[in-house]
């Protein structure tokens, strides 16, 4: 029996889907609630608080993240009592087995007024858990089984690419090769092979609304080849050249 309400939002499934997660809403703190299909609803964390300030018409959030079927990972916004919307963001481990709530890293000063993006958990290219926090957008390496937050300075693209400044608009974004810079660029949207990466490209400072074509980088040519392309244009994948139809 579903024993969602109205004021639940923002439903998280486990790894197996039998296990749900809801914000409860109806009261500050808000609460997050357990859904399951054989016990119902219970309530794991009765203080969640009240997610970041209010993003326009959006109410706040709180973020989860299934580490596996009995793992997940929340964060606790306490807005600091100073100018600058700023809140002391923690970052929760729960053991639903053993009913154990622990914080394993805190951020002490982070923006999270009107205007900032939600904090989020993700995956990199190599399977690594990062934490992104809002403002100012910064990744963390998540360390689970020591409970910390590390510095995560390259956002890992796979096949030993990696970004400096993942998906920052119109600042653009250096790219890296192992320990080699490959500049700055403004791609839209980006694959990698092995000792290749291409993408969708805009020029400098533009905010990627118009993509002028496709620019691919080899590490046999060690160069940058671009290839200007009208309209509507996708890098969709490499193939051998053996493969190719004669």
């Amino acid at each position: 029996m579903d024993t969602v309400s109205r004021l639940e939002r923002d439903r998280v499934f486990s790894p197996n889907k039998k296990l749900g997660l809801t914000i409860d809403m109806s009261a500050i703190p808000y609460k997050i609630n357990l859904n399951t299909g054989e016990s119902g609803k219970q309530t794991l964390v009765q203080d969640a608080g009240a997610g970041p300030f209010p993003n326009g018409f959006q109410r706040p959030k709180i973020t989860t993240y299934w580490l596996d079927d009995n793992f997940f990972l929340y964060t606790k916004y306490n807005r600091l009592p100073v100018p600058g919307e700023l809140s002391r963001v923690d970052v929760h481990l729960y053991d639903i087995h053993y009913k154990k709530d622990s914080v394993i890293a805190v951020l002490d000063s982070v923006k999270s007024g009107s205007g900032y993006p939600n904090d989020i958990f993700l995956k990199d290219q190599i399977g690594q858990l990062i934490y992104r926090n809002g403002h100012p957008k910064k990744y963390h390496l998540v360390d689970t089984v020591s409970k910390r937050l590390l510095e995560y300075p390259y956002f890992q693209l796979g096949h030993g690419f990696s970004s400096v400044n993942l998906g920052s608009g119109t600042n653009g974004m250096e790219l890296r090769y192992g320990e080699t810079s490959l500049g700055m660029h403004w791609l839209r949207t980006y694959l990698v092979a092995e000792g290749m990466i291409a993408g969708e490209y805009s020029d400098q400072g533009t905010n990627m609304s118009y993509r002028q074509g496709v620019k691919v980088w080899s590490s046999k040519t060690n160069k940058w080849i671009e290839i200007e392309i009208p309209s509507v244009c996708s890098a969709i994948g490499w193939v051998e050249k053996d493969n190719l139809w004669k």
